[in-house]
């Protein structure tokens, strides 16, 4: 006998003896079987009748589906011939002798037929009797191998990430325990070490971007460690934003940073997405597995640890010692406080004071969470964040100081209501990416009946860079409220100028960082000063944080900084303390001399109209520029959708607040020009094509013909700024075409000599009295009231033309008409308009 299997299986000699007794003859007994099998065509499994030889006696429909054989084609061939299987033909007649002798048997079986095909089946096989007689072997064949793969891939399912691929927290706790097992029996001969790597913005990334490309940002970065780690490693995403690696080829601290390090680059690599470019800054905790051997769970407990360590204290990796746990132990109660704060309904703030620093008196105060631990220590406004962030929390925690703050604001207006105090409060990235924050500051408002124009919201430099386009539109929201917005922590990041001009801000917060280095730090020293002259650029307010001693204080006041805030005056105190303070509005300004500039002024002239109207056209510049980028936000917005009418106002509203722009860059331009200090970014050119291509330009805008005329073709070389000579032509051209007869060509003609280029643009209209040239040049007057303009442009084209060291004049022409002319010396600069050696340069006028 031999075994197959489990199964014993008759031998020859034995089956001789048990052989089927035939008294019908085989031809009858074949009869019978194919009336009995013909029945099973209806049975939906493969079922083929076999002889005592493994021969086909019959097939079902299914059978002949399953193995590609008809009926008739299989009918007497040997089974091995339908398709190979595991089993070799001796063992299947084995099987069949087995059966015959009136036993059964079952086994899984991988089969290959004829067509190339391979699948997992489960076969089976009984006896089939004929008055009491076996005449036949019945097998049954089931393809299993769709079941096996879809139990295959529910199984990879549930260990791994559907996102990335990756594979999950459980899977990865699978494979720690087995590298740990290993460790603990390799007696120190092997190492693991785990290393969880936490995408630090990915969530205010994420609702930036929206879902989709958020989760490819997701899929890039598991592409990105793939890549990065080394064979061998087991690589998982443990959470949201958290990955983890698990390897072996680590020994020390310092090889687990480095490598910690080396994946976290690979994160930081740019992605673009959706025609964004974006940076993702991650941090990460170590943990290597030192004896006794420490389970999975509590192994990866000591990487969130690390990583938690590394975020508190700024570092980008750290790997584990055990004074983490006294901290996690402190975060895990700081939780447990900040929900019990939630739920109460009620944040508990300090205020410090905010100064000016002319005359020390508070103007406002910004508001600090104070949540104190069982011990009464309070603990750090950032620490509170980062926890309530952990825990999910942070907008929640984030509206309860904007509500408590716009309250207390409330109660210092009607304490002291000629203070006009305004208070400041900080937006987390949480609440800045959340596309609700306008409501959210309009209902804590409302509910406080507060003065939009009393609140500042401070946002974080870095956070504003994050999307740039978000945060303008976020900025204009939030502006058309009424309430005032700061950049927080201004020198730690990298904000640019455009972006400055780009947001609608009303305030600038130099960071702590480089108040501390003045006045000895020379590098501090310079970003102060640069922030100062970009600040006045602009129109915005700055405020020193950190201001500790006199010195700084001097220091800041002889910058022209105009607010300030720190230890100073006093640290964060009650509200009752705050009012105090600035009922009683106690200067610590250091006595000082005034200075020379100050001392030698005569005594002021009465204004003149002309005068007035300069200052209050600049204190509304400001005001202006608010709703002007809130309108563009707008525009914006509106460019974004499909519909033709949207886009067709979105264009209106863009040309509209591009003219008023325009306006208050030449408002600017006239201070420039008072003061003397206009900027020439001078290049050295041919005068005639300059005019020609201004020309060019000019001739869609004034809607008419312009006639160029020039006296020769040669190159005549001037030194000049050419955008401010062209919008300095551009401004006679638009005046002349004010007062010429309608349908008339304008005139420009360009004239040299040795010394001069000169630029005429000449008109048939009515030309000016002389008795009026001298209101014609005066800013924002005019030579005739029945024409349209200011005057500004003619103002703005002749001081240009004197800061190029020339001049514009005018003459009437017979019978009528007039004549302005821009004069250019040629390469003539003047001893205030060096030249750099390269033909251009920059050059205050």
């Amino acid at each position: 006998a031999v075994t197959v299997g489990a199964t014993r299986v008759l031998s020859p000699a034995e089956w001789d003896l048990h052989g089927p007794a035939s008294p019908h003859g085989r031809a009858a007994l074949d009869e019978v079987v194919r009336a009995r099998t013909a029945l099973l065509d209806a049975v939906g499994e493969a079922v083929l009748a076999l002889d005592d030889r493994a021969c086909v006696v019959h097939m079902n429909t299914a059978a002949e589906q399953l193995f590609g054989w008809s009926n008739e084609d299989a009918r007497g061939r040997h089974l091995r011939e339908l398709g190979s299987s595991d089993l070799t033909s001796d063992q299947v007649e084995a099987v069949v002798r087995h059966v015959w002798a009136g036993g059964t048997w079952a086994d899984d079986l991988v089969i290959r037929l004829r067509s190339g095909r391979r699948f997992e089946a489960q076969v089976s096989a009984a006896p089939l009797l004929v008055e009491g007689q076996v005449s036949a072997v019945i097998t049954s064949t089931v393809d299993v191998s769709r079941r096996l793969a879809a139990v295959a891939d529910l199984s990879h399912q549930v260990r791994h990430d559907r996102l990335t691929g990756l594979r999950n927290r459980a899977a990865l706790i699978e494979s720690l325990d087995e590298v740990l097992t290993d460790v603990a029996s390799a007696d120190g001969a092997t190492s693991a070490t785990v290393i969880v790597v936490d995408l630090e913005d990915f969530r205010s990334q994420n609702r930036v971007l929206g879902p989709a490309l958020g989760d490819h940002l997701l899929r890039a970065t598991a592409a990105a460690l793939r890549q990065t780690t080394h064979p061998g490693d087991v690589l998982a995403r443990v959470s949201g934003d958290s990955f983890a690696v698990c390897c072996s080829h680590l020994r020390d601290d310092e090889a687990a940073v480095r490598y910690a390090d080396h994946l976290r680059e690979a994160v930081a690599r740019p992605v673009i997405l959706g025609g964004v470019r974006v940076v993702l800054r991650s941090s990460a905790g170590v943990a290597l597995v030192r004896p006794p051997t420490p389970s999975s769970s509590e192994l990866l407990r000591r990487a969130d640890a690390a990583l938690l360590d590394a975020k508190a204290v700024g570092r980008s990796s750290l790997a584990y010692h055990h004074q983490m746990d006294e901290r996690l132990r402190r975060q895990a109660l700081l939780e447990v406080l900040i929900r019990r704060m939630v739920a109460g309904g009620r944040a508990p703030l300090a205020y410090q004071a905010i100064h000016r620093l002319a005359d020390g008196a508070v103007i406002g105060a910004e508001a600090l969470l104070r949540l104190r631990g069982d011990s009464g220590v309070p603990v750090s406004p950032q620490e509170v964040f980062a926890a309530a962030d952990r825990a999910g929390l942070s907008r929640d925690v984030g509206r309860l100081v904007l509500e408590a703050a716009c309250q207390e604001a409330r109660r210092w207006a009607d304490a002291r209501p000629e203070r006009q105090l305004s208070v400041s409060v900080n937006l987390s990235p949480e609440q800045f990416a959340d596309r609700e924050i306008a409501d959210q500051v309009r209902a804590a408002l409302e509910a406080a009946q507060l003065d939009p124009s009393r609140l500042c919201l401070e946002i974080s430099e870095s956070i504003l860079l994050v999307d740039t386009e978000w945060s303008a539109r976020q900025l204009a929201l939030l502006k058309m409220l009424g309430v005032v917005l700061v950049v927080d922590d201004y020198g730690t990041g990298h904000t640019s100028l455009v972006h400055l001009k780009r947001f609608p801000l009303d305030s600038i917060k130099i960071d702590l960082s480089l108040v501390a280095g003045l006045p000895d730090s020379p590098e501090d020293l310079a970003v102060v000063t640069a922030t100062m002259a970009v600040a006045d650029a602009l129109g915005l307010r700055v405020v020193a944080v950190g201001i500790e001693d006199r010195r700084q204080l001097t220091g800041l006041d002889r910058l022209g900084c105009h607010y300030g805030q720190g230890f100073l005056w006093s640290p964060a105190t009650s509200s009752e303390e705050l009012v105090a303070q600035a009922t009683a509005a106690v200067s610590v300004m250091p006595d000082r001399a005034p200075s020379a500039g100050l001392a030698a002024a005569p005594a002021a002239a009465p204004p003149n109209w002309t005068e007035e109207l300069d200052s209050i056209l600049r204190s509304l510049v400001h005001e202006v520029r608010t709703p002007l980028t809130v309108a563009m936000g707008y525009a914006s917005m509106l460019e974004h959708g499909a519909d033709d009418d949207r886009v067709e106002l979105a264009g209106r509203i863009r040309a509209a607040t591009e003219r008023i722009n325009r306006l208050l860059a030449n408002l600017e331009d006239v201070r420039l020009i008072d003061n003397g200090d206009l900027l020439l970014e001078v290049h050295r050119q041919d005068v005639r094509a300059l005019v020609a291509g201004i020309v060019d330009d000019l001739g869609g805008v004034v809607h008419r013909e312009l006639v160029l005329a020039q006296d020769g073709d040669d190159v005549v070389l001037v030194d000049v700024d050419d955008v401010r000579i062209g919008s300095a032509v551009a401004n006679l051209v638009t005046n002349a075409a004010k007062y010429a007869q309608p349908g008339s060509p304008l005139g420009v003609d360009v004239t040299v000599d040795a010394e001069w280029a000169r630029i005429t643009v000449t008109d048939d209209g009515p030309g000016v009295a002389d008795a009026d040239l001298g209101l014609l040049y005066r800013k924002y007057g005019r030579a005739d009231r029945s024409h349209r303009g200011s005057g500004l442009g003619l103002y703005l084209a002749r001081g240009s033309a004197r800061a190029h060291g020339g001049d514009i004049s005018y003459r009437r022409r017979h019978p009528s008409g007039s004549a302005f002319t821009l004069s250019i010396p040629r390469c003539a600069p003047s001893p205030a308009q060096p030249s750099d050696g390269n033909g251009s340069g920059i050059v205050r006028s």
